[in-house]
């Protein structure tokens, strides 16, 4: 083992990416470059394996060590397909002719493989020189640091890890890479206790038509339609909201029936074409669903009005309702 001094290094990362027989996703191996320094030699220009220097323990998987030799022959078979094709020209494969081509192509293929860059890519992982504690006082242009666990121990949410971070960015002049940084967040290492006054259950999820009731006096402005006659404010809110849904629309609301439980609105379309549409609420005015009785006649038209009126789902349970709009909105 010895040690090389990084000295600089390319942004640019070749990525492999092969399915193996049997897999459900591709194995991907990334190649990265870099110059260093190297005793003896001076500086050089290298390539590294991506994966192995960031991996957890310094090795790679089977399926990538498999991917590096399959890409490696399909490199030297590629090298000397010229030669292959010669080969192939010869009738009498049992000629001494032949038999010494084939021998030739054979050991120019195996030593292709051998020096292959892919599988020769330098296994290199990152050397840690010093402590934090120790490097104090210095500074370094690049700075390195293993950030997996405080100097306390593994306890990486105490203001330790954070005067442990913020020393060693202090040793730096311009970058500090932090390696292994933990995945840090409000729900870190949270736990759920269970409540035996809650259950945990299917809920019913209502696709129907979500509206809020708007204040009095934008209510008491609105003209309503032709054959609407209610005092019911949740009505009036229903009607209130579809129509704000069709502004700047082509379309207007042309008439309301209203029934028990039911309101039949009629829409009518800048073509002049109507289409029905049956809101059916139950006994809290809450809509439930959406009819179309004109559905089969005008299709496109329907669509249309479906996109117009679409709301976000409800739930009939307010706290759950409002659960379900904070994880829409996570």
């Amino acid at each position: 083992m010895f040690i090389l001094i990084w000295t600089a290094f390319s942004d640019h990362v070749e990525t492999i990416e092969l399915l193996l027989k049997g897999r459900d996703v591709p194995t991907t191996v990334r190649i990265g470059y870099f110059k260093c320094s190297v005793p003896s030699l001076g500086e050089v220009n290298l390539s590294y394996i991506v994966d192995y220097l960031h991996a957890e323990k310094p090795e790679l998987t089977q399926d990538q060590i498999l991917v590096l030799s399959i890409k490696a022959r399909e490199q030297a078979v590629g090298a000397f397909k010229a030669l292959k094709e010669r080969l192939n020209q010869i009738d009498d494969k049992k000629s001494e002719k032949y038999l010494s081509e084939k021998k030739k192509y054979q050991e120019l293929i195996h030593n292709h493989i051998a020096y292959s860059p892919l599988l020769n890519a330098a296994k290199i992982r990152y050397a840690y020189s010093m402590t934090v504690h120790r490097a104090q006082g210095r500074t370094w242009n690049s700075v390195y640091l293993d950030a997996s666990r405080a100097p306390s121990g593994e306890s990486i949410t105490n203001d330790g890890f954070f005067r442990f971070l913020y020393t060693a960015s202090m040793c730096a002049e311009a970058n500090l890479r932090l390696l292994k940084y933990p995945k840090l967040t409000p729900l870190y290492q949270a736990q759920f206790v269970p409540n035996n006054n809650c259950k945990i259950g299917p809920f019913k999820i209502v696709k129907g038509f979500s509206y809020q009731i708007t204040e009095r006096q934008e209510l008491e402005k609105f003209e309503y339609p032709t054959g609407f006659n209610s005092e019911v404010d949740e009505l009036k809110a229903l009607c209130f909201c579809v129509a704000k849904k069709l502004s700047n629309s082509d379309w207007r609301i042309s008439a309301i029936k209203q029934h028990s439980c039911q309101e039949l609105y009629t829409f009518e379309h800048s073509s002049k074409k109507k289409i029905r549409v049956r809101f059916t609420y139950d006994k809290n005015i809450t809509v439930k669903t959406l009819a179309f009785p004109d559905e089969g006649n005008e299709q496109e038209l329907n669509s249309e009005l479906k996109a117009l009126l679409d709301s976000s789902l409800s739930i009939d349970v307010p706290r759950l309702n409002s659960a379900l709009e904070t994880i829409i909105n996570l």
